[in-house]
């Protein structure tokens, strides 16, 4: 139920900050309407919420819920991760958004393959898939610490410190 609470309140809480948001100027009417690409998040947090939300039904009847989510593991993060990501490179305007969203996808199928099959088989693709993680993780990180670095020099000059902390927030949440 915290899960469930939690995202919907993430959905409804950027939600209605995205749509009543005017643009840096605070003077453009429908900003992210525009650049619905700034909405992804916001998306991202209402299809997590209905995942949890067909996991607490199910946990809580006899029923399976939505079967999507509760018999098809790993689907909402098969979804969501590679979303995440996608959503993360658009906001900083990096390169390799989709590719680094296609790694995040493979890393996870390696997670998924590693969970299906038995030993000594899941040993390989472990591996294997650990490998890839690495790789992927690396990437990701190196494009980010770039882009963290201009915005950084940026605020400099344009005296953006507060933008600047929320911006080590949201890396340190993705990151770790």
């Amino acid at each position: 139920w915290v899960a469930f609470l939690s995202l919907t309140a993430s959905f409804l809480g950027l939600l209605i900050f995205s749509l009543k948001y005017k643009g840096p100027t605070g003077k453009e009417a429908y900003y992210n309407g525009f650049r619905e690409q700034n909405m992804l998040g916001v998306f991202i947090n209402l299809f997590c919420a209905v995942a949890y939300f067909a996991k607490v039904i199910a946990a809580h009847s006899g029923d399976d819920g939505f079967e999507v989510f509760t018999t098809m593991r790993y689907v909402d993060y098969l979804t969501t991760c590679p979303l995440l990501t996608l959503d993360l490179l658009w906001n900083l305007e990096a390169p390799y958004k989709i590719s680094a969203a296609a790694l995040v996808g493979v890393c996870l199928t390696f997670a998924i393959a590693t969970d299906s099959q038995p030993r000594p088989a899941c040993y390989v693709w472990f591996g294997t898939g650990l490998s890839f993680f690495i790789f992927s993780y690396s990437f990701i990180l190196v494009i980010v610490k770039e882009r963290m670095s201009f915005y950084t020099n940026c605020a400099r000059d344009s005296h953006a410190k507060k933008s600047i902390g929320y911006l080590k927030i949201a890396l340190f949440s993705y990151f770790g």
